[in-house]
């Protein structure tokens, strides 16, 4: 009997122990899943800040996109324009050379029959 009750006390007390030890144990996975679970929130609140972070450069970089792509288009227009006054020119040109080679030309041969008017005078 006292055996018995030996073994029972031995058998309470190692369940009593492994009571406390569990226990223990339970609380010290708390702990730590409390810190896991702080450390989660901070790293949450980073990274919700490196998003607004990066989606702002990234309206950033949206307008700037939209802003080159006005740019190209006014240096589109005036480039085509300054190629068109360009042609414009060159046409004028060729123009008011061709109408000076004409002038030329006429004056010349007024030259030609000036002077045969004058060697036909000096002959008379």
């Amino acid at each position: 009997q006292i055996a018995k009750e030996e073994e029972l006390r031995r058998a309470v007390a190692a369940f009593e122990e492994f009571q406390r030890l569990s226990d223990l144990r339970c609380s010290q996975a708390q702990g730590r899943a409390s810190s896991l679970e702080s450390q989660h929130a901070e790293v949450e609140a980073e990274l919700s800040e490196s998003m607004r972070l990066l989606q702002d450069k990234a309206a950033e970089l949206a307008t700037v996109r939209h802003d080159a792509e006005e740019v190209r288009n006014v240096a589109e227009e005036i480039r085509l324009d300054l190629e068109g006054q360009l042609t414009q020119i060159c046409m004028d040109t060729v123009d008011i050379r061709e109408r000076l080679i004409a002038e030329v030309h006429e004056e010349r041969e007024k030259s030609k029959r000036t002077e045969a008017e004058c060697h036909e005078l000096q002959e008379l």
